[in-house]
């Protein structure tokens, strides 16, 4: 059994489609027909499947998913009760870390460049008129054309806090590095976001995970174009000044990059 704890904006997503994938079946097919997520004329290519059932999994709204008996799910309690093979989600209840049954793994990310990927996607979906995620959107329709103010505004929400100390609060709900870092010491494997493809690998082999279709480089899970559209311009200054705020979590993960 796998827990996986998400951290946004490290590539986690793709990921969770590898394991997707092993959850594919006719039936999500079939589910997909019917709510007309495709033309009865499409066929899933192999390299969609994960992608595919993900994105019927969180649209059916079931508290799993499964294909014969390999079971995927968000929810702790379901997991807890032995009931599924793989759970992934942002902020996953800190206890699974203690289960002898459970292999945990996460993935680490330079802290800047993953509160401007946030950024970036905000922005894209303020673009497209898909904020849905934010229950206070107009709030965040005042600062999103403004990186410092965005910036500001996540570290100033009580709600959106967690999402700007996004490392440092999956391993420690109180913001504090000492339970992060003794939180983190847990976890069976880390992998780094600007290596993913190979460290992916290498897990999957050397802990034996089956996830054979996965021999293969990951696919982007996200917006294939987020990265060419234009966007305000976030100075040096501006870095400077995250990257002081976020000096906990550089400490954090420099404990563990080798």
């Amino acid at each position: 059994r796998v827990a996986h704890y998400h951290i946004e904006k490290c590539g986690g997503s793709s990921i969770n489609h590898s394991f997707y994938d092993l959850a594919y079946s006719m039936s999500i097919h079939k589910i997909g027909l019917r709510k007309k997520y495709i033309d009865k004329n499409n066929k899933i290519d192999i390299s969609q499947r994960g992608s595919f059932t993900y994105k019927i999994s969180s649209r059916v709204n079931k508290p799993f998913i499964k294909n014969g008996g390999f079971v995927i799910t968000r929810f702790a309690n379901i997991f807890r009760n032995g009931k599924a093979n793989f759970i992934h989600n942002h902020y996953l209840p800190l206890d699974l870390l203690d289960r002898e049954d459970t292999f945990s793994f996460t993935t680490l990310r330079d802290p800047v460049e993953r509160l401007i990927s946030r950024y970036m996607m905000d922005y894209s979906l303020y673009k497209k008129n898909d904020l849905k995620h934010y229950p206070s959107k107009n709030d965040l329709l005042k600062v999103i054309e403004n990186p410092e103010l965005y910036f500001e505004y996540l570290k100033e929400n009580k709600y959106f806090k967690r999402n700007f100390y996004g490392i440092l609060s999956t391993f420690s709900r109180r913001f504090n590095l000492e339970e992060a870092i003794n939180n983190l010491k847990k976890i069976d494997c880390i992998l780094w976001q600007e290596n993913l493809n190979n460290d992916f690998k290498k897990m999957i082999d050397e802990y034996s995970i089956s996830i054979l279709a996965y021999k293969k480089n990951l696919l982007r899970a996200k917006d294939k174009n987020i990265n060419s559209r234009d966007y305000p311009e976030i100075s040096n200054q501006t870095k400077n000044i995250l990257k002081k705020e976020l000096s906990e979590e550089y400490k954090l993960i420099s404990k563990f990059k080798s």
